[in-house]
């Protein structure tokens, strides 16, 4: 028998009166009469009987207490009755319960029904989803799908009970609203298994193959129009919601929007194909707008460069114009680089215009190229495979002290790791030496202090280096610098590949 739950604390007066007016409610009183009444039960018996009833209808009120303790202490109380003794008539009750409760009533009384994990539970729980009103139905389904744990619990529940969400003997307007839902939990698992492509460690950098899970299991098309919302920032529906806005996720997220959206537009790139024809559309109309806007901050940087030397007010207002800028130029890059990869050939020639580009970008001809446009200009030709020039690219920003010589290094060896397929596949003969170019840049970039461990192990970029001994040794190497144990009959790192000061 769970315990008792929480006295409400004697609510407010006006409180006190609105539930007296409201009264029990008939099914609660229908209840009680037919535990009370019951063919066959002795006097002690229905006593008995309506002694267990008295908490739960206590139960039933405090959770509409203006008190916060009191309506957890009583979601608390019902959650333990659905698994007691009295499981059948507490189901019964919050059943009868929910059509009648206000709706923040009824969103609490749905999450007690949600988090048990009973089938009897689910059923009602999507009974009265499908009854409900639309304002109601929305309200509540979002509310149970943004709080994790009874998200967790439905999701699980939509992969192995589909028969119920299917609502096959039920009428065709509830069909309608139990295939939303699911559609709903199906974006809930592809946002999470996109947010999980982010490496535990943080990263958030491209490999070949890193959203494949999201083509699974049917899951293409969906994932598709998920990762493009996200990367295009445009809102998806959400039932009781006009679409409108940027893109909201079902649930929080403790990711800069900034990373996901980069990360999404890679997704784009390796979910869609040429047959994606609104997909392609979109992207190609976001891709002339940031072309538009681009140029004209690029003109009003150039007509105000004159600021920058000027009064710190106007500094500042060139440099937070700047960033704007760098923003649009990145995103243009992101877009026209999944627009080649999806598309191929008609979109060369917006890349290679793009690359160009990037070396037009020079503030003043005497000073060194600004970093940003090199980093854009290697990451651009890395991700739609022009390997021999990115890596000349991330050669040249070695020259530059504001450059990353560790993740320059880094990419170094993934290109050369992935131009050694290229070779394979060519049978050129060179597929070893570029084997052994990407060893020696992965060896400089562990030498200077590379220690994302995690990141290095999930990046099938480097697949072709790792049956080698100098790649093991690598990983011991940042292992030891983490302080990790090695690995059973691994055999030690170290040896001239120093420490993260070079030496």
């Amino acid at each position: 028998m769970p315990p008792t739950p929480p006295d409400p604390c004697r609510p407010p007066p006006h409180a006190r009166a609105s539930r007296r007016r409201r009264g029990p409610g008939r099914g609660a009183l229908a209840l009680l009469v037919a535990l009370l009444g019951s063919p066959g039960l002795g006097p002690g018996a229905r006593e008995a009987r309506a002694e267990a009833a008295a908490p739960l209808e206590r139960a039933l009120d405090a959770i509409d207490s203006p008190l916060q303790g009191a309506r957890e202490g009583a979601e608390a109380w019902l959650a333990a009755a659905l698994t007691g003794p009295e499981a059948g008539a507490a189901r019964a009750r919050i059943a009868a319960r929910l059509p009648e409760a206000p709706w923040a009533v009824q969103v609490a009384l749905a999450e007690v029904l949600a988090r048990d994990e009973s089938p009897e539970s689910l059923d009602l729980l999507l009974a009265h989803l499908t009854r409900a009103p639309t304002s109601q139905y929305g309200l509540i389904a979002m509310a149970l799908l943004r709080d994790p744990q009874t998200g967790t619990r439905l999701l699980d529940a939509w992969r192995t009970r589909p028969e119920a969400f299917a609502g096959r003997d039920r009428p065709a307007e509830q069909r309608a609203r139990l295939a939303e839902l699911g559609e709903l939990l199906r974006r809930l698992e592809i946002e999470r298994l996109f947010v999980a492509r982010k490496s535990p460690s943080g990263g958030t950098g491209y490999y070949r193959g890193q959203y494949e899970e999201l083509a699974r299991a049917g899951r293409r098309e969906p994932a598709l129009r998920v990762v493009l919302g996200i990367a295009l920032d445009e809102a998806l529906p959400m039932p009781g919601h006009f679409v409108s806005g940027g893109y909201q996720f079902l649930q929080p997220v403790r990711v800069e929007i900034a990373e996901l959206r980069d990360m999404a537009i890679n997704a784009v790139a390796e979910l869609a194909t040429p047959g994606d024809e609104e997909a392609v559309a979109r992207l190609e109309r976001r891709r002339g707008q940031l072309e538009e806007e681009w140029q004209r901050r690029y003109e009003w940087l150039l007509a105000h460069r004159s600021d920058y030397w000027e009064s710190d007010e106007r500094a500042k207002r060139w440099e937070d114009r700047h960033a704007l800028w760098e923003d649009v130029v990145g995103e243009y890059a992101d877009v026209v680089a999944c627009l080649y990869l999806v598309v191929g050939g008609p979109y060369e020639r917006h890349v290679r215009a793009f690359l160009d580009r990037m070396d037009e970008f020079l503030w003043d001809r005497t000073a060194p190229r600004p970093i940003m446009t090199q980093a854009l200009k290697s990451s651009v030709l890395i991700r739609v495979g022009w390997y021999r020039e990115a890596i000349q690219a991330y050669q040249a920003s070695l020259r530059s002290a504001m450059s990353s010589r560790v993740l320059a290094y880094y990419n170094m060896a993934c290109a050369y790791a992935n131009w050694s397929l290229q070779e394979d596949a060519e049978a050129t003969g060179l597929g070893e030496v570029r084997r052994n170019q990407a060893l020696s840049m992965l060896e400089e970039s562990v030498r200077l202090g590379w220690t994302d461990l995690d990141w290095m192990r999930q990046d099938r970029d480097l697949d072709p280096l790792r049956d080698s001994p100098r790649y093991r040794a690598l990983e011991q190497v940042v292992r030891e610098r983490l302080f990790l144990p090695p690995e059973p009959g691994a055999a030690p790192g170290g040896g001239d590949i120093g420490d993260p000061d070079g030496r």
